[in-house]
């Protein structure tokens, strides 16, 4: 299969992927219980009588049944309207552009921490393989692997927030800086990258680890070394090139992992992105905003994934050598 029909491949299964996503979410939400009048017009409800509230549900489309309720939203997706926010009064595709930048911030930062340190951990313990220094790395690996998110975003804050006070607990900015300079928003964003990237750091250094060390007994690696070259030559530029062709694949998982952590450690540290809204939004049933945030965060999953298809295709030299 070429690269060009593999790139069209993926995005037809990149759309059907969408339609199972967004109507899944639209019959959760559909048939979870609670009320969307009450997050659209408040604490009124209470005061309003049963007939008003009825003609409420009845113009916001509620009554209606679930595919012509479904079809209207994927009619106006299609035209780039995502709706208007039940909680917030405000466009729905505003309220994401507001919030977009913050979890690219977040996920962008994260990715770099666990691919950088990450990497660099799994290269050490495959070079110190069955030494002391691979077993803490791996000890550490394991344990890291092993602690919910929730449970080390806390440890964090109490430590470098609360205990020792050299990291804000949560925002984006402090109150108070006029908006916050480059060292303020880099300071609040230290605690909710590292929580974010710990765990997905554990999965790139024992991938890095157990490619590096079976590329270390590959035919390549011994005739270098037959030749006398340095050992840190063939470390580098033999084994360890030809070990990230396997890792590769860990770009389209590490999407995965980023966005699905991004509603847990917005909601931690207060940082204002799109899983922070989209959690409120669910807590409130806002619809339209649930959606928005679900379709969205689907399309960066489904791209993250389609990159690391490509990229897999790039580095790959059997790939290369079929086209």
């Amino acid at each position: 299969m070429s690269a060009q029909s593999l790139i069209v491949s993926r995005l037809l299964q990149s759309v059907l992927v969408l339609l199972i996503v967004s109507i899944g979410s639209f019959v959760l939400m559909l048939y979870t219980p609670g009320d969307p009048v009450a997050a659209l017009i408040g604490q009124q409800t209470q005061r309003m009588d049963p007939a008003s509230l009825e003609q409420i549900r009845e113009n916001l489309g509620l009554n209606d049944p679930f595919f012509v309720q479904y079809g209207n939203w994927m009619k106006r997706t299609l035209q780039g309207d995502l709706g208007y926010s039940y909680s917030l009064k405000r466009p729905v595709t505003e309220l994401i552009g507001a919030r977009l930048g913050a979890t690219l911030t977040l996920i962008g930062a994260s990715l770099f921490l666990s691919i950088s340190f990450g990497l660099t951990l799994g290269i050490i313990s495959a070079i110190k393989r069955n030494t002391i220094v691979d077993y803490i790395v791996t000890t550490l690996a394991f344990f890291g692997n092993s602690m919910p998110q929730v449970w080390i975003g806390l440890m964090l804050m109490f430590l470098f927030s609360v205990h020792w006070g050299i990291l804000p607990a949560g925002g984006m900015v402090t109150l108070g800086r006029g908006g916050g300079g480059f060292v303020d928003r880099l300071e609040h964003l230290i605690l909710p990258a590292a929580t974010l990237a710990i765990t997905n750091m554990v999965v790139w250094t024992r991938y890095q680890r157990s490619s590096l060390i079976e590329a270390f007994h590959q035919d390549y690696v011994r005739t270098a070394r037959a030749k006398g070259l340095r050992e840190r030559t063939v470390v580098f530029r033999h084994a360890w090139r030809n070990s990230l062709i396997p890792i590769v694949t860990l770009l389209g998982n590490s999407a995965v992992f980023l966005v699905e952590g991004a509603f847990v450690v917005e909601t931690i540290f207060s940082w204002p992105g799109l899983g922070r809204l989209g959690v409120d939004a669910i807590l409130k049933r806002d619809y339209p905003l649930v959606m928005g945030v679900v379709i969205l965060s689907s399309v960066v999953i489904i791209l993250g994934n389609l990159l690391a298809d490509i990229a897999y295709g790039i580095v790959n030299p059997r790939l290369r050598s079929k086209h």
